[in-house]
C-alpha cells in the first residue's frame, strides 16, 4: 500500500442520525514486481433510492447522485496513472438501471460512457444467480479502467 484516504462525499441529515455521512475510500497499491500502479476506490450509497432504476425523489438519492459522480471524477483523474478498480454496495439494481437509464446512476455515468471506461461485472461476466438481495443485483466492482461490480446495490 502506497497511500489511502477516505473523502467525504454527502450527509443527507444531522450529527448521529441515519442515514450516516458518506464517503468515498480509495487505496493505492503498487505491484512490486512490475512497479504498476492499481487504485481500489470503494463506496456504500444510501438504501432505498431507486424503484425499477428510477430515482426516489429523496435527499438520499440526490447524496447518491453526488457519491456516483464524485467516484466518476476520482476514477478519471486517477486513470492514468495506473489500473482502477471501482467496488462497492451501490443499492442500485443493475438490470433496472440499465433498463431505465437514469443519467445519474451507475450506468450511465460509469459505462454509457467513454471515460473512465468502467465494466461492471455484471455487463462482462453476466447477471448469475438469485442476486446479490433477493432478485436484485445491487452490490459492484468495475475495473480496468474499467468498473467490475461484484453489484449494484438496492
Amino acid at each position: 500500500m502506497v497511500d489511502k484516504g477516505s473523502i467525504f462525499a454527502c450527509d443527507t441529515n444531522g450529527p448521529d442520525e441515519m442515514p450516516p455521512a458518506r464517503y468515498n475510500n480509495c487505496v493505492k497499491y503498487r505491484h512490486k514486481t512490475s512497479g504498476r500502479y492499481v487504485f481500489h476506490i470503494n463506496a456504500h450509497l444510501n438504501a432505498s433510492i431507486e424503484s425499477n432504476g428510477r430515482p426516489e425523489d429523496l435527499p438520499r438519492t440526490r447524496c447518491a447522485e453526488k457519491q456516483i459522480q464524485d467516484i466518476k471524477d476520482l476514477a478519471v483523474t486517477k486513470k492514468d496513472e495506473g489500473q482502477v478498480i471501482v467496488s462497492g454496495d451501490l443499492n442500485i439494481d443493475f438490470s433496472a438501471d440499465r433498463a431505465y437509464g437514469y443519467e445519474k446512476f451507475p450506468w450511465k455515468v460509469f459505462e454509457a460512457n467513454s471515460l473512465p471506461n468502467l465494466r461492471s461485472c455484471y455487463n462482462l461476466y453476466g447477471e448469475k444467480g438469485t442476486g446479490t438481495h433477493g432478485s436484485r443485483h445491487i452490490a459492484t466492482s468495475t475495473s480496468g479502467s474499467a468498473w467490475r461490480s461484484t453489484r449494484w446495490s438496492g
